[in-house]
């Protein structure tokens, strides 16, 4: 258990290395003046919307309204896209709002169109048109010339760094 100092009452972490976010948290709680003891801090405890998750306060004659999270983090894995919402104070409002916010991201759409591609059998055709457009006589190498222009052609053997004939 680890003692954080506070301006009010203590507080007492059974988390070893708590969050920044929520041992701010944890400090606005314990200057509180309804507040019985400590402020404990359990081995999960995690930044929360105003109180830290994994947070518990014993208080005198008082009922402290919304102490809980509603916060809401949808993650799609394949993707690597992430939605997020703790505006709302209903939990269902913000799962629902970070699913929207996740579909939105530019990862889940590009996901998405490879997908639909793959599913609907276009991938292969984009395939054979990009192996078709890299045919050799499709692309056009060029060159900077010494006067700076660039002109068709490839490297002298001297300018890349391959030549047979330098001495070793």
């Amino acid at each position: 258990m680890i003692n954080i100092p506070t301006e009010g009452r203590p507080i007492l972490s059974w988390c070893e290395h708590p969050e920044d976010g929520a041992v701010a948290q944890a400090k606005n709680l314990a200057v509180l003046p309804f507040l019985v003891s400590h402020v404990a801090l359990m081995p999960d405890t995690h930044q929360g919307y105003g109180m830290p998750i994994g947070g518990v306060i014993a208080c005198d004659g008082v009922v402290v309204p919304n102490v809980t999270n509603s916060a809401c983090r949808i993650r799609h894995e394949p993707s690597g896209a992430e939605g997020q919402s703790q505006e709302q104070r209903n939990y269902k409002q913000n799962e629902q709002t970070a699913f929207a916010r996740l579909i939105e991201t530019p990862e889940f759409k590009k996901w998405h169109s490879l997908e639909c591609a793959k599913k609907m059998g276009v991938m292969a055709r984009v395939d054979e048109e990009v192996k078709m457009a890299m045919r050799p006589e499709n692309i056009v190498v060029e060159v900077k010339s010494p006067e700076g222009r660039w002109v068709k052609g490839e490297p002298s053997s001297e300018e890349d760094g391959n030549n047979e004939h330098a001495a070793g």
